[in-house]
């Protein structure tokens, strides 16, 4: 099982995307055969190889891994905090913050400057006020 898993960790690593992307579509592929498309260890995958998607740039590829991945696992702080990320980039500022929010609600510690650098282009929105009150 971990070693299915951890196929694209080692080519990322050495810097080799090409090795890397091959790797984690074939770590997603054991994943989807073993356990059908909705799965804890599919949305891992899924996120490994939209990581190095990203990582090389290709965040069109990337994006929808990210949103399957998420419909699998709607909690999954890692998955909010690249989206916030891809939103950012994409200039598409409030979907970056509700992400980025969600990644934190989530427990993943968002990097600071990525949250002061959204600060700066796009202000923090204010609550709504149905978050501020407790159901």
């Amino acid at each position: 099982g971990g070693t299915v898993g951890n196929l694209c960790s080692l080519p990322r690593k050495r810097g080799d995307p090409a090795k890397a992307r091959a790797a984690c579509e074939r770590s997603l592929a054991v994943w989807e055969k073993d356990l059908g498309p909705v799965s804890d260890l599919v949305a891992s995958a899924l996120w490994n190889l939209s990581q190095v998607l990203a990582e090389s740039g290709d965040y069109a590829a990337a994006r929808p891994l990210i949103e399957r991945a998420l419909a699998i696992r709607p909690g999954y702080g890692e998955v909010h905090n690249n989206l916030a990320v891809l939103y950012m980039y994409r200039k598409e500022y409030p979907k970056a913050w509700e992400h980025l929010h969600a990644a934190e609600k989530a427990g993943v510690k968002v990097n600071s400057q990525f949250r002061e650098e959204l600060a700066v282009v796009f202000p923090e929105p204010a609550p709504l006020p149905s978050d501020s009150n407790p159901k």
